[in-house]
């Protein structure tokens, strides 16, 4: 029965990408309202991550917060959606690379140099490695989770491939580092997510001790591999425009967890500029130090 289901949601997803974009975008306002008015998708995490986050701001003003971020789901929704159907040239008008980041893949592909890219769950991340993937000369690989249901991670996969973007599973990331490919690769990283707190590195985020995921930093050092930020900016008009920042070239000389407290900082600087377009449904601070 679940894969039924399964199979329902992804044709009629399928269906839905078709219809005209004025309709999708209406689509997304009101699943926005039903998730926040309605169904009250985890508007108890999304409140309290919030309120500690911002302590210094009005109940007014974090009220209004939590609004904008349910219309930034609601977006996020209609987006992948319109995602199935955008070919990588309309990806890439949508989802645009600034000069900063073109310069980087430049430097490091004449140089011949694999190097790692931390992101946040800020704007659309499922866009930006879509129209990333699909305009550099690298080889761009994404680190991912497989999804437990198998006809979903199928789909999902085909979804994040379309464009050029190569997916490896986590645990085989050594393994692909030791192997260099014929063309230099760029390894991207979504460095915001929760890790097992035995294995995570400690630092305060938004006024809180956050757990943090170090193995990026380990590995940028094993294999003396340049590290570069990437934040994504969502224009007024819609759309999003991705930025290059230089963390380090050599991490194995700089201080340690010198790469984990810079892309800490970058990432809270740019959620500060755009506090609705981060992930706050996520428990972000579920785990505490033992």
């Amino acid at each position: 029965m679940k894969n039924v289901f399964i199979s329902f949601a992804i044709g009629l997803l399928r269906l839905l990408a078709y219809l005209p974009e004025v309709f999708l975008k209406g689509l997304g306002l009101f699943s926005a309202w039903l998730l926040y008015r309605v169904i009250g998708y985890r508007r108890q995490v999304v409140s309290l991550n919030i309120k500690h986050a911002f302590a210094s701001l009005s109940d007014k003003v974090r009220r209004q917060l939590v609004k904008d971020y349910y219309r930034h789901l609601g977006t996020l929704l209609y987006e992948m959606v319109l995602g199935v159907r955008l070919s990588a040239k309309q990806l890439v008008i949508r989802c645009t690379m600034h000069q900063s980041l073109t310069d980087l893949f430049q430097q490091f592909y004449h140089a011949n140099q694999d190097f790692i890219v931390l992101m946040g769950h800020t704007g659309n991340w499922e866009w930006s490695g879509l129209a990333t993937s699909s305009q550099v000369q690298h080889r761009v690989v994404a680190l991912y989770r497989p999804i437990k249901n198998k006809q979903f991670d199928r789909f999902m996969f085909r979804y994040r491939t379309r464009t050029g973007m190569h997916l490896l599973p986590m645990h085989t990331i050594t393994r692909a580092m030791v192997k260099k490919a014929e063309k230099p690769t760029c390894y991207t990283f979504i460095a915001d997510q929760s890790p097992v707190p035995e294995y995570a590195a400690w630092f305060p985020f938004f006024n809180q001790e956050t757990a943090f995921f170090q193995g990026y930093e380990l590995l940028a050092r094993r294999y003396q591999l340049p590290v570069v930020y990437v934040s994504q900016k969502k224009r007024e008009k819609g759309g999003y425009d991705l930025y290059g920042e230089l963390i380090c070239m050599k991490p194995h000389q700089e201080e340690p967890m010198y790469v984990v407290k810079t892309f800490i900082n970058l990432l809270e600087r740019d959620i500060h500029q755009q506090p609705d377009q981060w992930l706050w449904s996520h428990r972000r601070w579920k785990h505490k130090r033992r």
